[in-house]
């Protein structure tokens, strides 16, 4: 994506931002390179925006994967903060209730900042102290 929005600048495309689907999932680790590449899209002249944020997980849920969860949400939240142009971020989804992930990962969800109850969840503490 990169390479097809810095060829689209340098043909005068007027690209004026990128947004980045961030669905992640707590087993494989967080993309350390995140700030890095939002970075990078910012120096080609583009915003940058998280665009679709949840964070799931291998259900049951306990309260180490909450806790890993929260994290998650903070780092993300704190690297758009610390990226100049990165102008949005937007939850894929508020609550567990309806969320998309259990129909598409079997044995995996509470993907969203608030649980089906609607109760908040860790990671909503997290990024609204």
């Amino acid at each position: 994506m990169y390479n097809l929005v810095r060829s689209l600048r340098q043909q005068g495309v007027p690209i004026n931002g990128v947004g980045l689907q961030t669905h992640l999932t707590i087993q494989y680790g967080f993309p350390n390179d995140l700030r890095s590449n939002l970075e990078r899209f910012v120096a080609l002249g583009v915003a940058v925006a998280i665009t679709e944020i949840d964070v799931r997980m291998p259900l049951p849920v306990d309260s180490s994967k909450l806790s890993t969860q929260a994290d998650y949400y903070k780092r993300v939240w704190d690297t758009c903060h610390a990226v100049s142009r990165c102008v949005e971020f937007t939850t894929w989804g508020f609550t567990d209730r309806h969320s998309w992930v259990p129909d598409a990962f079997n044995g995996q969800g509470a993907a969203c900042l608030f649980d089906s109850s609607l109760r908040p969840k860790p990671a909503y503490t997290r990024i609204n102290p």
